[in-house]
């Protein structure tokens, strides 16, 4: 029978479907009246049903937190990297400042130059924040020391390589023992390198944290950059310290990024790839109207 609205009304169903042969799937309707398989076995989850995701420890929250934090600083510093090959390329090279030399165009370069340098600096300073809140290396490093954490990180790398280590092959017990004792001696020596790498990176970041170059380089954003400060304070910041505080923090990401994931950031093949973009960028910008011409001959 139709209803009203159109649909069919549960009565009518049920009769339909006691006059048939038992069937593994009941009919339920929702509020709107439409129709929806079930299996009958309260066994039995719904074939669209998803099990409920199991609830993270405190422990595996705030490594799952810092690992969220980890994936965000890797984007932040590949911006840094990209832009940092954009400015190196005309910051100093004699064929760029030759072509806006004693030209109008020279105007625009200047500020595009020093727009450049600002970015590198602000985004470098950005990963050094000390901010809670912040996507920042701290606010990986701090939590991930902790003891829980710790044994949590050296558990996930016993399971990964115990799996890597499965023998399927048939092979005689001494063979098995040989090959079981190996399995377990990377074990512990992943195990361990975990344990010197977090102890690496707490010191190796301290001693960032209190150079001269970090702290030029943040006086610098702080009263010219990010604020005006109208004390003329000396920041004594040198050509160069953003290339070389952008070395030094891709250095302490590599380490950190293959504790936290296991995976090889590689930034520094980023940068090889932005420097040829830069290169293409303003080597266009240097020949103008002829870059057509000389990048048929390359």
């Amino acid at each position: 029978m139709l209803g009203g609205a159109g649909s069919v009304t549960k009565r009518a169903v049920a009769r339909r479907w006691s006059s048939r042969a038992p069937s593994p799937l009941s009919i339920h309707y929702s509020s709107s009246g439409s129709p929806k398989a079930a299996f009958a076995h309260e066994d039995l989850v719904m074939p669209d049903a998803k099990p409920p995701a199991a609830e993270l420890g405190p422990v595996e929250h705030t490594l799952k937190g810092a690992r969220e934090i980890t994936e965000a600083v890797y984007r932040i510093l590949h911006h840094a990297v990209a832009v940092s090959a954009m400015y190196d390329r005309c910051a100093d090279k004699e064929d760029v400042l030759t072509a806006v030399s004693n030209s109008y165009e020279g105007w625009g370069f200047n500020v595009i130059r020093e727009s450049l340098y600002r970015e590198i600096v602000l985004s470098l300073l950005k990963v050094h924040d000390l901010d809670q809140r912040a996507a920042s290396l701290i606010n990986v490093i701090r939590p991930i020391n902790a003891a829980p954490v710790r044994e949590l990180l050296r558990e996930e790398m016993r399971q990964r390589v115990r799996s890597w280590g499965l023998i399927t092959d048939p092979v005689d017990e001494d063979m098995r023992a040989r090959l079981l004792a190996q399995r377990e001696e990377e074990v512990e020596y992943r195990t361990q390198r975990i344990d010197q790498t977090l102890d690496w990176l707490t010191v190796e970041y301290g001693i960032l944290r209190r150079s001269k170059l970090f702290a030029g380089l943040k006086t610098l954003r702080d009263t010219s950059i990010a604020h005006s400060d109208t004390t003329n304070v000396v920041h004594g910041v040198k050509y160069g310290f953003e290339r070389e505080l952008l070395g030094r923090t891709v250095h302490i990401f590599h380490q950190l990024g293959e504790v936290m994931t296991g995976v090889n950031y590689n930034l520094d093949t980023s940068g090889k790839v932005w420097g040829i973009h830069a290169e293409q960028y303003w080597r266009r910008f240097v020949l103008g109207p002829k870059w057509g011409e000389q990048f048929k001959r390359d």
